[in-house]
């Protein structure tokens, strides 16, 4: 069971393992639901929540490492910059990561 996401022509399978819902909630600093019901509550005067860019590689990383051994943090990075390139906005991967969760 993954989400598949595409990004600069790859494909990518996000799961999120225990092992890695674990190491989320400690690289996070808090449950993961906690920070995404922060940001539910966190929208501006023109409809945009209030995230950390950090964060989102930061999910976006473990919810990577089941399918994708190996992929750095670094790495992550890149492609977070691919999907900025292929036209989307970073918060657009928000209802993804509601669906892997």
């Amino acid at each position: 069971m993954y989400r598949e996401i595409e990004v600069g022509g790859n494909i990518y399978k996000l799961r999120l393992t225990m092992r890695n819902s674990v190491a989320l909630e400690k690289a996070l600093g808090k449950s993961p639901i906690d920070w995404f019901m922060e940001v539910n509550k966190s929208f501006d005067e023109n409809g945009t929540p209030s995230i950390r860019v950090a964060d989102v590689a930061i999910i976006l990383h473990s919810m990577l490492q089941s399918l994708h051994h190996g992929i750095t943090l670094d790495k992550t990075y890149d492609i977070l910059d691919a999907y900025i390139n292929d036209g989307n906005v970073i918060f657009n991967l928000l209802p993804v990561f509601i669906e892997v969760f």
